[in-house]
This record gives C-alpha cells, structure tokens and sequence, in this order.
C-alpha cells in the first residue's frame, strides 16, 4: 500500500488527530475512487471516540447518493490538509445522501 499512496501520505497521517478535522468541519474533501472517478463529500462530523491509553475519533463524510463507492481504502483530498488514504466504510443513507465513516484509532504515546 506505501507503493500505491506513496511515503509522505503515511508520515502525514500519523500526524493527523481530531483537532486537525474540526476547522475543516462541513468542508469538502474529494474522493479519489479507483477507477479514475472523482467523489465530492462533505465532512458532517467530527467526534472524539478516546479512552484510556487509546486516541480515536470518527469522521463522518456525506456523499451524493448517485455515486455509491464500497467500504475500502481511498485517497481523500483537501485543498488545506492535502491527500492522505483512509478506510472509509458506508454506514447508510440520510436526507437522501449516502454517510460513510472514517475511523482512527491508535495508541496514545504518552501513556507508553
């Protein structure tokens, strides 16, 4: 997958955590599909999911329900944050969008 996404994606997402989302908050990302076809989403939520010595949040991105994608790994893009992979997985559709969620989850350095 470094192959696919390249180095600096990676470094970039290890960097990532909630705080880095919430100014971006009903911002949109393009989704870069496989199969050459570009997605526009909304990015409709940003929650705090941590506890313990686990940092995790979830996003939720809104997409338009004519152009479905499946749960898997794509390169999201936003014109501040830049181009990173993510899994995303579709969780159903609301006001006649399609909702897909990102989770990150990771442990929390400091308590190492």
């Amino acid at each position: 997958m470094l192959e696919k996404f390249g180095k600096a994606a990676f470094d970039l997402l290890e960097k990532l955590n909630k705080a880095s989302f919430d100014p971006y908050l009903n911002d949109s990302f393009e989704i870069d599909l496989e199969n050459s076809k570009v997605v526009n989403a909304k990015l409709i939520e940003v929650q705090d999911t941590s506890s313990g010595v686990v940092e995790s949040f979830s996003l939720i991105f809104q997409a338009p329900a004519t152009a479905p994608f499946y749960q898997g790994t794509y390169k999201i893009k936003h014109e501040k944050m830049g181009e990173f992979p993510v899994f995303m997985v579709p969780v159903g559709p609301r006001r006649g969008m399609l909702e897909y969620q990102v989770i990150f989850s990771r442990l929390k350095t400091k308590n190492i």
